[in-house]
């Protein structure tokens, strides 16, 4: 990792922020899955089917799902933070991590000093 700045870019992020300090506290982390089973499913739904007969939170659990597969992990991974097994859906502490990990457990210890969501 090339500095403060890129950790500061990368925690801006909740989700980024949510998976790196899940990995504090745990060897793996699955990401949601269901991303290839959802899209089975709503492939075999009527064409007619769209975004409103949908659930909100079938919605935002696909929304999240693509977020993360398209833009949070791989930057998580690109900076080495993370390794990610696609197939499995699962995360785990990437080489880099431990350059990170004290800002995290700085974050994790205080968190009733931010304000909500932020950790």
């Amino acid at each position: 990792m090339s500095g403060t700045s890129t950790l500061f870019e990368l925690l801006v992020a909740q989700h980024r922020r949510r998976v790196l300090l899940l990995l504090c506290q745990t060897d793996s982390v699955q990401v949601p899955d269901g991303v290839r089973a959802r899209g089975a499913t709503r492939s075999q739904q009527s064409s007619q089917a769209s975004p409103q007969d949908l659930p909100s939170e079938t919605i935002e659990s696909t929304s999240l799902e693509i977020q993360l597969i398209h833009n949070h992990l791989p930057k998580l991974e690109d900076k080495g933070l993370i390794e990610w097994n696609r197939e499995s859906q699962t995360v785990t502490r990437g080489p880099c991590f431990d350059v990170v990990e004290p800002a995290l457990e700085v974050l994790a210890d205080n968190a009733e000093q931010f304000p909500d969501g932020l950790v």
